[in-house]
Order: C-alpha cells, then sequence, then structure tokens
C-alpha cells in the first residue's frame, strides 16, 4: 500500500481517532443526538481522507482541483471577502457594547467592547502588514 497524499493520511487518521474518541465517550457517558452526529460525521471523513491518500487516482484528481487556477481564485476571494465582513461585524460590536456599556456604566459590557476593539486592532494591523508585505513581494 502506497500512501499517495501524506496530508489527507493525517488528516484521516486524526478524524478517524476523533470519531473513534466520541465513540468511546458515547458508551462511557451515554449518548446524545449532537454526539452521535458527530462521530458518524467525523468517521466518515476520516474514512474518506484516508482512501484519498492511498488512491492513486483520487489524490491526483485532487491534486488537480486545488491547483485548478479558478478554485484557488475562489477560495482566495471568498476567504478575502469573509474577512473584511468579519472585520466590519466586528467594529460594529465593539460600537455597540462600548456605547451600551457606557450608558449603563456597566464595566464588564465595556470590558467586552474592549475585547473586541482588540481583536478589531489586530485585524487592522493584520490587514496592513499583509498589504504591505505582498506589495514588496509581488
Amino acid at each position: 500500500m502506497k500512501i499517495y497524499d501524506k496530508k489527507k493520511l493525517v488528516y484521516g487518521i486524526m478524524s478517524l481517532l476523533l470519531g473513534l474518541t466520541l465513540l468511546t465517550l458515547g458508551f462511557l457517558k451515554g449518548f446524545d443526538v449532537k454526539r452521535i452526529i458527530l462521530c458518524v460525521l467525523m468517521l466518515v471523513i476520516g474514512i474518506g481522507e484516508l482512501f484519498i491518500s492511498i488512491n492513486k487516482e483520487a489524490a491526483k484528481k485532487e491534486h488537480l482541483e486545488e491547483s485548478d487556477e479558478r478554485n484557488r481564485l475562489i477560495s482566495l476571494t471568498s476567504t478575502s471577502k469573509a474577512f473584511h465582513i468579519a472585520k466590519n461585524i466586528n467594529f460594529v460590536l465593539m460600537l455597540f457594547f462600548l456605547i451600551v456599556g457606557a450608558k449603563q456604566e456597566v464595566q464588564l459590557i465595556m470590558g467586552v467592547g474592549m475585547g473586541f476593539a482588540f481583536s478589531f486592532s489586530v485585524m487592522m494591523f493584520t490587514d496592513i502588514f499583509s498589504s504591505i508585505y505582498y506589495e514588496k513581494h509581488m
């Protein structure tokens, strides 16, 4: 048995281990709907990833799909758009919690707002530094 995609093999083994751990915990603590769904999902994903890692044709097809220019453009565009949406939502939540905390004079709500302010500033600096990096290297 030859391994054609080591990354898929590692993901498959980790997914299988997580699924088996959930199955074991289900027998020890009892099953509920969420645990059953997650267990089945992790086992199926693990088996699928293992199949792709040892099947030459499937690994080649998967690699071609990953390296396709259109798929890469879609992935980069969606990731960029998701980041900008998350940044805008973070800004709105920051303003909301800071204004409500100041009006109600509740420090806990203002602390939540400060947490959003910190994560917003990290997002802004990440955006600025990655733009500078890619402007220099492209």
